[in-house]
């Protein structure tokens, strides 16, 4: 029991070897110049210099800002609204919900790529194109089919009818009911 117990360990200490090795090299020689790299790219004795970063940051801190940008308020806006939309669908009897409930699942299955191109189109119309305001339309966009689906799975199965019903019986309105 503990020769296997040993190899078992042994077996876990190699394979870590054998992902962490290459990870920590990689970290290490981020801190080699380029003429040091260029001279010699294997060579692990060298004088670190932070350059590389500060070289990395000059690209990168745009579209880190546009990243920090784009996916919380993209996010946010679509939590909110297919939220509500979810809800109005699993609480609300109305014409043709049914239907449109329909039309959005089957919009689960539809490829992303296949609206793509009228997605880039409607943003070029509209001088959206390349600018923050367009990707977060377009993210918005994206999220609405999955969202409104699991939104309304979520409020079917999870809060009772008879809740809702009390709460109208109350005087609570749509938003009130929806809010609380």
């Amino acid at each position: 029991m503990k020769m296997i117990r040993a190899l078992v360990y042994l077996t876990l200490v190699l394979v870590s070897l054998y992902t962490l090795v290459p990870v920590a090299v990689w970290i290490l020689l981020s801190f080699k110049s380029e003429a040091e790299f260029a001279r010699n790219p294997a060579g692990l004795i060298f004088t670190p210099t932070l350059q590389n970063f500060v070289d990395a940051w000059k690209y990168m801190a745009r579209p880190m800002l546009n990243s920090l940008i784009v996916a919380p308020t993209s996010a946010i806006l679509a939590s909110l609204f297919c939220s509500f939309v979810g809800y109005i669908f699993a609480c609300y009897d109305f014409r043709f919900r049914r239907g449109m409930f329909a039309l959005i699942a089957a919009g689960i299955g539809v490829p992303p790529q296949s609206y793509l191109i009228p997605l880039v189109v409607f943003a070029i119309m509209t001088h959206l194109y390349n600018t923050l305001h367009g990707l977060i339309i377009i993210f918005f966009i994206y999220s609405i089919t999955g969202g409104v689906f699991y939104f309304t799975n979520y409020y079917y199965t999870n809060i009772p009818m008879e809740l809702i019903e009390a709460a109208q019986v109350d005087g609570a309105g749509i938003f009130e009911i929806y809010r609380r």
